[in-house]
């Protein structure tokens, strides 16, 4: 009886409408090294977004070697390419990486509602993976160290707050590479969502000659990720596309939306 309501809930919190690009064509589309400039739109074109079920992708889906990641079963695959004219350098988009506290202020387009509302009720920075040992936000010089940084987010909806993890994985004055992941379990009404390590992103940011910065973004949901977490993958869209707008200071309740 419980699984019957939560599977209720599930799909009243999450309706998905259909993306234009559907498919990722295959797991090496996603560009790992930082010259491929033609992968990305034009300055000022919508952004590139594709996604795969994991029953499509097979469950042996190897991903890109630079995320790092353990080939395995998938939920769910996410790619999103864009170009963008700001920030002016590394250092800022470290800074606002590491501006846990201004997650809050973050929108994206709820489907459910059909508006735009708070991405995050609640974020942030830990001093480690303890929810209680809060803090200020983190330095650009403290992801340049490269150590993993604790941040408590709770989404804005019904599931449970949650410690995730950040980690610089490479910087050089024109390429910035990110990995994110939560850290702990994410429940609702007891029933466990996602297990740790069950939602992980990868983003590369690439300083392009004009000037702009070519932003690829690699999102995937575990095979281990509740079956009753069902869809085309709309929402997750709309989140990673408001992180993006957040690293590269677009207002993020900008019109579009991703997906509607």
């Amino acid at each position: 009886m419980m699984k019957s309501a939560l599977a209720a809930i599930l799909a009243a919190m999450m309706p998905l409408a259909a993306l234009a690009q559907p498919q990722i064509a295959a797991a090496d589309n996603f560009p790992c090294p930082p010259g491929l400039s033609s992968a990305t739109p034009a300055l000022g074109a919508p952004a590139v977004i594709r996604v795969s079920q994991g029953a499509d992708l097979g469950p042996a889906w190897q991903a890109p070697p630079c995320t790092g990641w353990a080939p395995g079963p998938v939920r769910l695959v996410i790619s999103l390419t864009h170009r963008f004219s700001g920030p002016a350098t590394v250092d800022e988009i470290l800074t606002r990486a590491g501006a846990v506290s201004t997650l809050k202020t973050v929108q994206y387009w709820s489907i459910h509602g059909k508006k735009w509302q708070p991405m995050l009720s609640a974020a942030d920075p830990l001093a480690g993976p303890d929810r209680k040992q809060k803090r200020g936000d983190f330095t650009a010089e403290e992801l340049r160290a490269g150590r993993p940084l604790y941040s408590l987010l709770n989404d804005s909806g019904p599931a449970s707050s949650a410690i995730f993890r950040t980690r610089l994985v490479s910087v050089d004055a024109s390429t910035v590479s990110l990995e994110l992941e939560n850290a702990t379990i994410i429940s609702m009404l007891a029933v466990t969502l996602f297990n740790p390590g069950d939602i992980k992103t990868f983003c590369r940011i690439v300083r392009q000659p004009d000037g702009s910065w070519a932003y690829h973004a690699l999102v995937r949901i575990d095979g281990r990720a509740n079956s009753l977490l069902q869809g085309d993958g709309g929402s997750y869209v709309n989140r990673a596309v408001a992180y993006m707008r957040h690293l590269s200071g677009t207002p993020t309740d900008a019109e579009p939306p991703a997906v509607r």
